[in-house]
């Protein structure tokens, strides 16, 4: 696994500050210029470091799990732009279509990747009409972990889940209680959910996408068959650098999410809103009594977990997992993916569709024809065999060794990298009020510390300022950042509501 530079993603916001920060630099005088521009060089130093220990944590599994494959398995699961696998495509380097018909709904599919660091890379094509979300990851996961254990005849102790940081996909409670559902049924006896600091997350599978998109752009897509043969041409010629495994229509997804939070303790407060983009290590390990137990923390470099004492908190209210299969996720609604109006736009395509023969066009056509009124159904379901190992395998967290020349580079890193000083964790034990609370608390001793000296402002506070030295007094009210660490005059934001 190796992160690469990926031109086109975003950049995270500290890269951004740190950027922006050292352009505005070079507008002041040259003795202050120095000082400024050493500063940002620090920070951008120990941005590095801790970017780069987070990237060696994950790297750690990923070869923990090619070397040792009863140990662990790692895998990552990502998607690319959904936009390029709308069909019917045509090949963009000789035919034109009309724009009229190229701006129109056409027939949406969505992507998804699964690299398995030692058996090779999955892909999966969904359409929009099933949904998305954590029932398409958690079904692309299953179905990976079942070829898994048909190829090898077992799994492993430990299961390393690298995914991005979206909240509407990954950190959810969907995942987390699959996770702990594999993790009671002792498919594994421990699952890691591990996310790469958001703006640093593009790896070898991003850019096996970037090929796939490329050698999709030269060639026209008339059928969705035509879409999963073409997938497999392009992939099966980088065979040596992807180990592709093959490509594969989902005819329904795994509604995963009402198969088990609905069972789950109350959980929350690990997705945003804290110190960055909410916890990026997410545990699940079972204690004495077969329970499933999760912990969060910050970052892998984290000197603590929360719960900071005990094995964790408890996920499910039963006793004894259900069976599987979970039941099957409803489609959309024709409105909401614009049936009607992808299906007249799909046989408007029927006269642009080139094909050697007569017989070959007619396929086409019934190939969609019979598509339309495909009723989504349940996936086979594979139930997955028992861990074959009983010893916890133990990864160490990986040391920075960094080292701080200011005050402020030490501040930065362990906003980065360390937990908040309030546990924003909501669970069966910790209610939002008890969390709401203690933030109180602590805002109104650190505004008290202050003196004074101008207060500290946090999330949400309302503040009166003046935009323009001789403007009139606003109301504002800071939206942005962080809610436990007081904000800075050059990163605060607020909104205005009336002078």
């Amino acid at each position: 696994m190796h992160v690469r530079s990926g031109k086109a993603q975003s950049i995270c916001d500290d890269c951004g500050r740190y950027v922006a920060r050292a352009a505005r630099a070079n507008m002041l005088p040259p003795k202050e210029r120095g000082v400024e521009l050493e500063e940002v060089d620090e920070l951008r130093r120990v941005h590095k470091e801790f970017t780069h220990a987070e990237y060696q944590f994950a790297r750690d599994h990923w070869v923990l799990a090619r070397e040792h494959p009863r140990r662990c398995i790692a895998d990552i699961i990502d998607a690319p732009t959904a936009c390029r696998f709308h069909m019917p495509k045509a090949n963009r380097r000789a035919q034109h279509v009309p724009k009229e018909l190229d701006r129109e709904s056409r027939w949406k599919s969505k992507v998804t990747g699964c690299w398995d660091s030692f058996t090779g890379l999955f892909l999966y094509v969904a359409r929009t009409a099933l949904g998305g979300g954590p029932n398409l990851v958690l079904t692309v996961l299953h179905h990976t972990l079942v070829a898994i254990a048909a190829k090898r005849g077992f799994l492993a102790e430990l299961l390393f889940l690298h995914l991005d940081n979206t909240v509407g996909e990954n950190k959810t409670d969907a995942v987390i209680g699959a996770a702990g559902w594999y993790v009671e049924r002792r498919h594994f006896n421990r699952v890691i959910i591990f996310c790469c600091p958001v703006g640093h997350t593009f790896t070898d599978l991003d850019q096996s996408f970037s090929t796939l998109i490329r050698g999709l752009f030269g060639v026209a897509v008339y059928t969705m068959d035509m879409l999963l043969k073409v997938c497999a041409r392009v992939m099966m010629h980088a065979k040596r650098r992807y180990n592709f495994q093959g490509i594969q229509e989902l005819d329904g997804l795994y509604n995963w999410t009402a198969f088990v939070t609905e069972h789950m303790h109350p959980l929350g407060g690990y997705a945003t809103g804290q110190q960055g983009s909410g916890m990026h290590l997410i545990i699940i390990t079972r204690d004495a009594e077969g329970h499933a137990r999760v912990k969060f923390s910050q970052s892998s470099q984290s000197s603590t977990f929360f719960p900071e004492s005990g094995e964790g908190y408890r996920l499910f209210k039963w006793d004894k997992p259900p069976e599987g299969p979970p039941p099957l996720a409803g489609i959309k609604k024709d409105a909401d993916w614009e049936k009607e109006a992808v299906i007249g736009t799909v046989r408007r395509w029927y006269h642009y569709f080139v094909f050697d023969s007569a017989e070959e066009l007619q396929r086409a056509k019934n190939d969609w024809e019979t598509r339309f009124s495909t009723v989504p159904s349940l996936p086979p379901w594979v139930e997955l065999p028992v861990c074959c190992g009983d010893v916890p395998t133990r990864v160490p967290s990986v040391g920075t060794g960094c080292t701080f020349k200011t005050a402020a580079a030490a501040a930065s890193f362990d906003l980065q990298a360390e937990n908040p000083p309030v546990n924003p964790i909501i669970s069966e034990e910790r209610t939002h009020a008890m969390v709401r609370d203690e933030l109180e608390v602590r805002h109104d001793a650190e505004r008290t510390a202050t003196g004074g000296s101008l207060p500290p402002v946090y999330r949400s506070d309302y503040i009166f300022v003046r935009l323009e030295a001789s403007g009139p007094l606003e109301l504002c009210q800071v939206p942005r950042s962080s809610m436990y660490v007081p904000m800075s005059s050059c990163l605060l934001m607020f909104t205005c509501f009336h002078s």
